[in-house]
This record gives structure tokens, C-alpha cells and sequence, in this order.
């Protein structure tokens, strides 16, 4: 047989043809494996994300340990303040940066987030969870996050090993209060920050429709919810005040305030930090607006 004449006929090269496309479709669609990239070196990896939007709250959540991965954060340098609440000493010094420039960079600038009724949400490593009023932290005490004790010995950024696991990543430290002012939170171990509406983070516990017990929530926030929770919204080192009793159901209005200024008296073992600088009038507030909660249940 003449393959020569064979090889030039019309059907074996259409056949030849179909053959190789074949060939090629196969090999695209073989396992990625088989074409395996070198890995991506550590620094031309993505950076992690830093700063979002919470899809559930529309507020804004700021890592903080990866906006320091990033090179996202201010610039440090020595911060002074006159006195500090968790080690009760005046004139510390610190290494740090204001908490309102990173906020007016991120959150504002970046996102052009709406602080209308809202709040500071501050996440940090042992599950405490305080917050505080946006205004706050643009008035007139200067707030700082913190990441080493300029006292400490030298090489170390706190004093200890049990400090050092403690208080980093960072501290939130501020110039300008006084002992015993509930207003202004020093959480340490502090990994995120959350700016949200109040509005939306409160919607179970704040009186919307009853402006008079308004004052009594704040101070409640303030002074309380840390620890405590209404509704569900709230801390969860100390019990929950309104689901399903109300505290006021069960406690009279003297012994809530006893207790609140003396746990101790009440509960040898507790570890409830007493509440100070709440004068009669304050509580009585906290306690009016515990009782209109008592008519508003609602765990979601």
C-alpha cells in the first residue's frame, strides 16, 4: 500500500486534525496539580484585611494586629499621662499614638462612616467587651493606644511576664481623668475596635420610645454593661439583668445599690469591682430604667 497517497487523502487529515485538538482539550482540563506554581514568597503574599465593613451591623471593624502587619497604624512616640487606672501611679509613660488619629484616618476618611448616635466597641483577648460614645474620645481627654511600659527594664515592653501577656497587643490608656470617672474604659489585651450605631448595637436594651429613661441607660452603659446585659446585649462576666427576671423582680432598690458600692459585703468570694462615684440620684436612675426594661423583654 502506497502510504505516501494515503497520508494526502482528505479523510485522514481531517481524522489527524480532530485527533490533535483532542489531544490538546485533554491536557487542559488535566488536574491543576499537574501544572503546579512555585509558591508566593511571604512579602508579595496579599495582606490580610485590616478594616471592613460588618455586613450584619453596617458598622466598621479595625484589626488591630493586622493593621500593625500592614503598616496601617499612626506613627508612635512617648505618651505621658497623669494617671493610670489599672496601675494607680501618676505620670506614666508609654510608647503609643492617639486613638482619635486612627479612627479620623480609618474609619473616617477611609469609610466616611456616619458617627450619629454612635459607639466605640472595644474587642479584647480575655472576652471583655466594653464601649463608649464616639464623642468621647474627640473631647477633651486624649485617649492613646499603647504598646510598651517606658518603665519597663530594658528589652522588655512590660514590666513582667504576666503584664506582657496581659496587656498586649496594645492598651487603651488617657490623659486628663479622674479616679473613679466610669466614663472613660482602659481595656488592655486589645485586639479590635468596632465603630457601630447605636441604634443598631442596643436595639434590645436602649428606650427608644421613652426619652425619659435615656439618662438612666447611660449611666447603665457606662457604669455597668461591661459586665452585665440587658436582653442579651451586654456583657457576660456578670449575669443578665432582664431575661428572663428583671434583677428589679428580685432585688430591692437599697440592696442593688449596697451591692453595687460593696459586693464583698454581700458575697465574701465575689470579684465584682465596687461601683464608685454614682451618687444616689445616678442610681436611682439605673434602677428606674432597669424597671421600665422589666416591661420590654426581648432576646434575640
Amino acid at each position: 500500500m502506497n502510504t505516501t497517497c494515503l497520508s494526502g487523502h482528505p479523510f485522514l487529515k481531517t481524522g489527524l486534525s480532530l485527533l490533535l485538538l483532542s489531544l490538546l482539550i485533554w491536557n487542559c482540563d488535566q488536574p491543576t496539580k499537574a501544572r503546579a506554581r512555585p509558591p508566593v514568597p511571604e512579602n508579595e503574599k496579599p495582606a490580610a484585611p485590616s478594616a471592613w465593613v460588618d455586613s450584619a451591623s453596617g458598622g466598621i471593624v479595625l484589626d488591630l494586629n493586622a493593621m500593625a502587619q500592614n503598616g496601617e497604624l499612626p506613627a508612635s512616640d512617648t505618651v505621658q499621662i497623669s494617671y493610670d487606672n489599672h496601675f494607680s501611679k501618676n505620670n506614666k509613660r508609654y510608647l503609643g499614638f492617639p486613638l482619635a488619629e486612627l479612627l479620623d484616618a480609618v474609619v473616617f476618611k477611609r469609610f466616611a462612616f456616619d458617627t450619629t448616635d454612635a459607639i466605640v466597641h472595644f474587642e479584647c483577648t480575655d472576652g471583655y467587651r466594653p464601649t463608649m460614645p464616639v464623642s468621647l474620645i474627640f473631647g477633651q481627654n486624649a485617649g492613646y493606644l499603647v504598646h510598651r511600659d517606658l518603665e519597663a527594664p530594658p528589652g522588655r515592653a512590660w514590666a513582667d511576664s504576666l503584664e506582657e501577656a496581659r496587656f498586649k497587643p496594645f492598651y487603651l490608656v488617657w490623659d486628663g481623668t479622674q479616679p473613679g470617672d466610669h466614663r472613660f474604659m482602659w481595656p488592655y489585651g486589645l485586639i479590635r475596635i468596632k465603630l457601630v450605631s447605636l441604634r443598631k448595637e442596643f436595639k434590645n436594651a436602649y428606650p427608644f420610645n421613652n426619652p425619659e429613661m435615656v439618662a438612666g441607660f447611660s449611666l447603665f452603659n457606662q457604669n455597668c454593661m461591661k459586665c452585665h446585659a440587658i436582653n442579651g446585649v451586654g456583657g457576660v462576666i456578670g449575669p443578665e439583668f432582664n431575661y428572663p427576671k428583671n434583677i428589679t423582680e428580685y432585688w430591692t432598690e437599697a440592696n442593688i445599690m449596697a451591692f453595687a458600692r460593696n459586693p464583698q459585703s454581700f458575697r465574701i468570694s465575689s470579684k465584682m469591682v465596687p461601683v464608685q462615684g454614682l451618687t444616689d440620684a445616678e442610681f436611682k436612675s439605673i434602677i428606674g430604667y432597669l424597671r421600665f426594661m422589666a416591661k420590654h423583654k426581648a432576646l434575640e
